[in-house]
């Protein structure tokens, strides 16, 4: 099987469990790998064959623009979903890194993240 990725994209999203964070967006990190079968873009060398970086990083960024989260395992969950809805994929792997997560005990953490993966 063959991966697609992006990583390091940066989206703003409203999430968190504390009522402050809520107030503004914040910045999350995601790295996404796509499982599909490249062949055939391989060998056309046309874009309609293959999935288009540029227009899945503007997806996904829109879709956390526009949530509101209280959880990363439900903007997680969101994102991967839609991915496998609107792709032809046969798997989705997001990671989330939240680097500016607060908390008493997380002070001195450089941040926390989930990482999933959905198989069709």
């Amino acid at each position: 099987m063959d991966k697609i990725f992006i990583e390091g994209l940066e989206v703003e999203t409203l999430i968190g469990i504390y009522p402050e964070e809520h107030k503004a967006k914040q910045p999350l990190v995601l790295d996404i790998a796509l499982f599909t079968d490249t062949r055939k873009a391989a060998s056309s060398e046309d874009i309609a064959d293959t999935i288009n970086y540029d227009a899945l990083a503007e997806y996904l960024q829109q879709l956390a623009s526009n949530g509101k989260f209280f959880l990363l395992e439900a903007l997680a969950e969101h994102l991967t979903q839609a991915i496998l809805q609107k792709y032809s994929v046969k798997g989705v792997r997001l990671r989330i890194h939240k680097p500016n997560a607060i908390g008493n005990a997380l002070a001195t953490a450089q941040g926390v993240g989930i990482e999933i993966e959905r198989w069709c």
